[in-house]
């Protein structure tokens, strides 16, 4: 079997092989590297053909290149993207001639704009070997790797057609996890994944922050997916477009320190822009709300600004957005761009940046820019009025309708009379849904910028696992209470006579006004959503939420209810439930325009300061309503969870409550809940809100979650019409199952796990297949499952799901689940397993007791990063998180205390170490220790003991750990006999090294490992 499976993906290889370096490629196949040697010996002889005037009759000696290797060795992948941008997309290594009468000469490396032309050499290897790095590993053989310039840029993993694409992706976090990709592999920026009909990429990161939710499929312009490897290959690997990638549609975000690769659907859109520009057509581009809208209009932009007959090119956003989330992100994207982005904090900036003669990217308000036209004669002079008219200009505008009316436009476009213009929206507005006719101003998005240049709807986007489906629940708040409300209102109506839906329309709004009403509300989110809210998996990893009121009024009393019941002072308690899972949800906090109602400017201005109080006691802060807009960009990255701090539990917000606020424009991928107490908003409007809920985040996340309170019919209807006007006839690919059909799926898949029996079944330990169908039996219940539990209806079924299937029984199921997984991934048997599953799937919806060791991490990573200005709630938080650890692994938890110890007492020494990282080494280093003790003890091979660790599993009766007759066969009786100056037998010598090994490894190795 092994066989079959080497010359499949052997072939497999081939063929991409032979694909990429036929026809017009410029890609050379080079078959003789295989070692960091060879690599380093072609990536030296490379840049001294490409830097030969520098070098002039004075090559590179081997101390010089050693400088080169070490400056070439980058920290993560991320550290090496920054360097591949260089100083004007030129990256260049600086190297100390040992001739001092020499200096120091700076060597070019990489040029991202010398695509298919110039200096450029691309390269393919193949079955690279990269050495084992620690005591228990292997050496590893990297499929397919294209080279730039000498530099590993993109990795390719493949499998044959019967085993998952997926078992490629966790072959390479295993490679990361390891350390394999060493020296120059460290440059890599991209992953491909195949097994030959499914294919994947996702940009490079660490094992713990690369996220599966993030592999992206392939579509062509028309949003035809092509999964197929050779398809795949020749749209993205060959020249220009897998340079392209990686130097144009990559982004570094120095906010998450993350490489973004661009998704199909945005380079496409790209694309399409600049053939508009290039036409001198404006246009506008349907991009669903969460798909990444703000990331593409950056890149277009930094684009357009390319195109030499375009002099000035104009980022528009909303004012509010100015100083929060957008320009932040533009200016995280650019940070490690060669383009300028300027911002304009006034009018004065604006035209400095307007009249200079530099090539920027200018960000702005539409309110500024009109602000100085119609006040020309006070800003500008006549020559500069004429300069700027003529100047050939591109206006790119995020959330279009959002950030620029029509007449606004008008203003602009009659001064700038050589401008292009192009819009980014989620939600166009289409004949269906326009505006109010005000003169000859348009009415639809078409009418006001032109043609669609792309689209991109959610349909498409949930199809691709860009987004997120929606599930949505209409709740009845009121109930048969109806009758009675409306009864009192209409005295001359006889309400019985009508359905209860058909009475929503005449309850009156002081019903939503009432306290009692509110509390309703309040109760259930807080006892209950419990899964909603995920707060089933503890601290630092539960879901945020918006709560959206009607008024400012009512999210005030939202507030005020809230903090009572937090304080105890409330009808309505935090159940011991909530409290055992999360002792301090919920945590609430609120935020609203304070010039929305000027009547009532001071009331809301003592409302709000109440309300900073709260969150400055909270998280220690010091914001008043001087400084509120500090506040609300410090609430919205709190919100969003990008940065490592607000990871950590003592630094999250559960609840926001808002009017309009955050609605539109925000993207925050850890919230997942929208709570809905008002009137249906337009279709738009719902769509915009719907999407603050359904960006991409975890396994367990799998919807967008809405709740609505009131007049469900209503909002039943405006939904289904929102969806069927956006969703470009995919309506029904859009929501979640209703909860009847999930619990069928659920009592479906549960009949068939209950199919198999709990007892011992050799027969099915020695049927491969058996295994696989069971594996895979038992994650399709496990996905029912999860998809069951965030139903409101599910807390209601608690009986129903319980006498199911009880707690014990499915403990079994999953110990029966590991451990024949466990089976499955020894060496050569995954090889035998012709069923796509996926063998490193982990259940979701069963909490196992097991603490998260990324949220651990991050809260030290952050600790490191931040030294002393640490808070001492945060100190608390690892102290309490590695006390959770040790409960579960003590052994583990020493490992972390020891570091965290350290960092408190010298925080300097770890700014920039990865915590992650000393943990690894630190662990290797004591299993190191141990396995050199038990081989000293007993007298064993030490390369034999590591093999039998490193292939340990479990210690099963009636099997054999892989490498044990090795490890008895070379072990030294006479040694251990003399030594220890006992004269046992040689079969009692065997029989013992046979138990202690086993009992080594399961004692004092497996706890480390886990």
């Amino acid at each position: 079997m092994v066989e079959i499976k080497f010359d499949d993906e052997l072939k497999l290889e081939k063929d991409l092989i032979n694909q990429l370096v036929t026809g017009k490629s410029q890609w050379t196949y080079e078959p003789s590297i295989k070692t960091h040697e060879d690599l380093w010996n072609n990536f030296r002889k490379i840049l001294e053909t490409n830097n030969k005037s520098v070098l002039a009759e004075h090559p590179l000696t081997d101390s010089e290149f050693r400088q080169i290797q070490n400056a070439m060795t980058f920290s993560s992948f991320y550290e090496a993207g920054k360097f591949l941008v260089g100083e004007n997309g030129i990256a260049k290594v600086s190297v100390q001639r040992e001739d001092a009468s020499l200096g120091t000469v700076r060597l070019v490396v990489f040029k991202r704009e010398d695509v298919a032309g110039g200096s450029s050499v691309y390269q393919v290897i193949n079955q690279f070997v990269a050495p084992k790095t620690m005591g228990l590993d292997q050496n590893a053989r990297f499929d397919v790797t294209l080279l730039i310039n000498g530099l590993p840029i993109i990795q390719i993993e493949l499998k044959k057609r019967s085993v998952s694409h997926m078992d490629a992706y966790n072959q390479i976090k295993n490679y990361i996890a390891t350390d394999k990709y060493r020296g120059l592999f460290s440059c890599l920026q991209c992953f491909v994944i195949s097994n030959g009909s499914t294919t994947r990429y996702i940009a490079a990161n660490t094992d713990t922050k690369l996220n599966k939710k993030f592999l992206t499929r392939w579509n062509d312009k028309d949003n035809n997916p092509i999964d197929e490897l050779f398809g795949f290959a020749k749209e993205v690997l060959s020249i220009p477009q897998a340079h392209q990638l990686i130097s144009h549609y990559s982004v570094l975000d120095n906010e998450g320190e993350n490489i973004i690769l661009l998704r199909p659907y945005q380079i496409h859109a790209i694309k399409a822009l600049k053939e508009a520009a290039s036409k001198h057509e404006s246009g506008y581009v349907w991009h669903t709300t969460g798909s990444g809208k703000t990331l593409t209009s950056y890149k277009a932009s930094r684009n357009l600004y390319q195109i030499p007959r375009i002099e000035k090119t104009i980022f528009i956003v909303d004012r509010v957005d100015l100083d929060q989330q957008t320009t932040s992100s533009f200016l995280a994207y650019a940070a490690n761009d060669t383009v300028d982005i300027e911002s304009t904090d006034n009018v004065k900036n604006l035209k400095s940046h307007l009249l200079s003669d530099d090539r920027s990217v200018v960000v702005t308000t539409v309110q500024k820019l009109n602000y100085m036209i119609n006040n020309k004669e006070k800003w500008l002079s006549e020559s500069q009025v004429v300069k700027l008219r003529k100047l050939e200009i591109a206006f790119v505008i995020d959330e279009c309708h959002r950030a620029i009316s029509p007449s606004q436009q008008n203003i602009l476009k009659k001064f700038f009379i050589n401008s292009l213009w192009y819009g980014f929206t989620g939600t166009p507005i289409f004949a269906e849904n326009k505006k109010l006719a005000v003169g000859d101003l348009p009415q639809t998005t078409e009418e006001q910028f032109g043609r669609r240049l792309h689209e991109y709807t959610v349909k498409e986007a949930i199809g691709d696992g860009a987004v997120l489906g929606f599930q949505v629940e209409n709740m009845d708040i009121i109930g048969e209470s109806v009758y009675d409300i409306v009864g009192k209102v209409k005295a001359d109506m006889d309400v019985y006579a009508y359905e209860r839906e058909e009475l929503e329309e005449y309850i009156p709004d002081q019903v939503y006004r009432e306290d009692n009403y509110k509390l309703e509300i309040i109760d259930r989110i807080i006892n209950g959503m419990t899964r909603k809210f995920a707060l089933d998996r503890g601290r630092g990893k539960t879901y945020g939420a918006i709560l959206t009121t009607s008024s400012i009024k009512d999210a005030q009393d939202y507030y005020r209810l809230f903090r009572e019941v937090i304080e105890g002072r409330s009808e309505v308690k935090v159940s011991d439930r909530i409290k055992s899972m999360v002792s301090d949800f919920p945590k609430v906090t609120m935020t609203y325009s304070l010039s929305e109602n000027e009547e009532k400017t001071i009331e809301n201005n003592e409302a709000m300061k109440e309300a900073l109080a709260y969150y400055n006691e909270e998280y220690k802060t010091s914001f008043s309503l001087e400084t509120i807009g500090s506040y609300n960009r410090n609430l919205n990255e709190r919100l969003a969870r990008k940065k490592d701090k607000y990871k950590s539990r003592t630094e999250q917000v559960d609840i926001v409550i808002v009017v309009d606020r955050l609605l539109t424009g925000f993207d925050a991928p850890s919230m997942s809940l929208l709570l809905i107490d008002r009137a249906p908003m337009t279709p738009q409007g719902l769509i915009q809100a719907f999407s603050r809920t359904n960006r991409l985040y975890d396994e367990r996340k799998s919807y967008g979650q809405i709740v609505t309170f009131r007049t469900p019919k209503a909002f039943e209807d405006a939904i289904e019409n929102a969806f069927k006007l956006y969703s470009n006839g995919g309506e029904n690919y859009v929501t979640a199952p209703s909860y009847e059909e999930s619990k069928e799926k659920f009592t479906y898949a549960l009949e068939e796990l209950l199919s198999y029996e709990l007892v011992e079944n050799p027969e099915m330990e020695y049927d491969i297949e058996k295994m696989g169908e069971f594996i895979s039996t038992f994650q399709k219940f496990d996905k029912a499952n999860a998809d069951v539990m965030v139903y409101s209806e599910y807390d209601e079924d608690e009986e129903y799901y319980k006498n199911s299937i009880d707690s014990s029984t499915l403990e079994k199921y999953i110990e029966m689940y590991n451990y024949l997984k466990a089976i499955l991934v020894e060496p050569n048997t995954e090889d035998e397993l012709d069923l796509p599953i996926d063998l490193h799937y982990e259940p979701i919806s069963v909490h196992q007791g097991t603490i998260d060791y990324n949220y651990l991490v991050s809260l030290m990573q952050e600790k490191a990063k931040n030294r002393s200005n640490y808070d001492v709630k945060e100190d608390r938080e690892i102290e309490k998180t590695i006390e959770e650890l040790a409960k579960t692994n003590l052994k583990k938890a020493e490992v972390y205390r020891e570091i965290y110890q350290d960092m408190k007492k010298d925080p300097d020494k770890f700014v920039d170490q990865n915590i992650e990282e000393l943990a690894r080494i630190k662990i290797n280093q004591i299993i190191g220790d141990k396995i050199n003790d038990f081989a000293d003890h007993y007298k064993v091979d030490r390369d034999d003991l590591i093999f039998y660790t490193s292939n340990y599993k479990d210690k099963q009766e009636n099997s054999k750990p892989l490498g044990e007759d090795d490890l008895i066969k070379n072990a030294n009786k006479n040694a251990y006999n003399e030594v220890n100056e006992e004269n046992i037998s040689l079969l009692r010598y065997r029989k013992l090294i046979r138990t202690a090994a086993a009992d080594f490894v399961e004692g004092e190795v497996l706890a480390y490992l886990e």
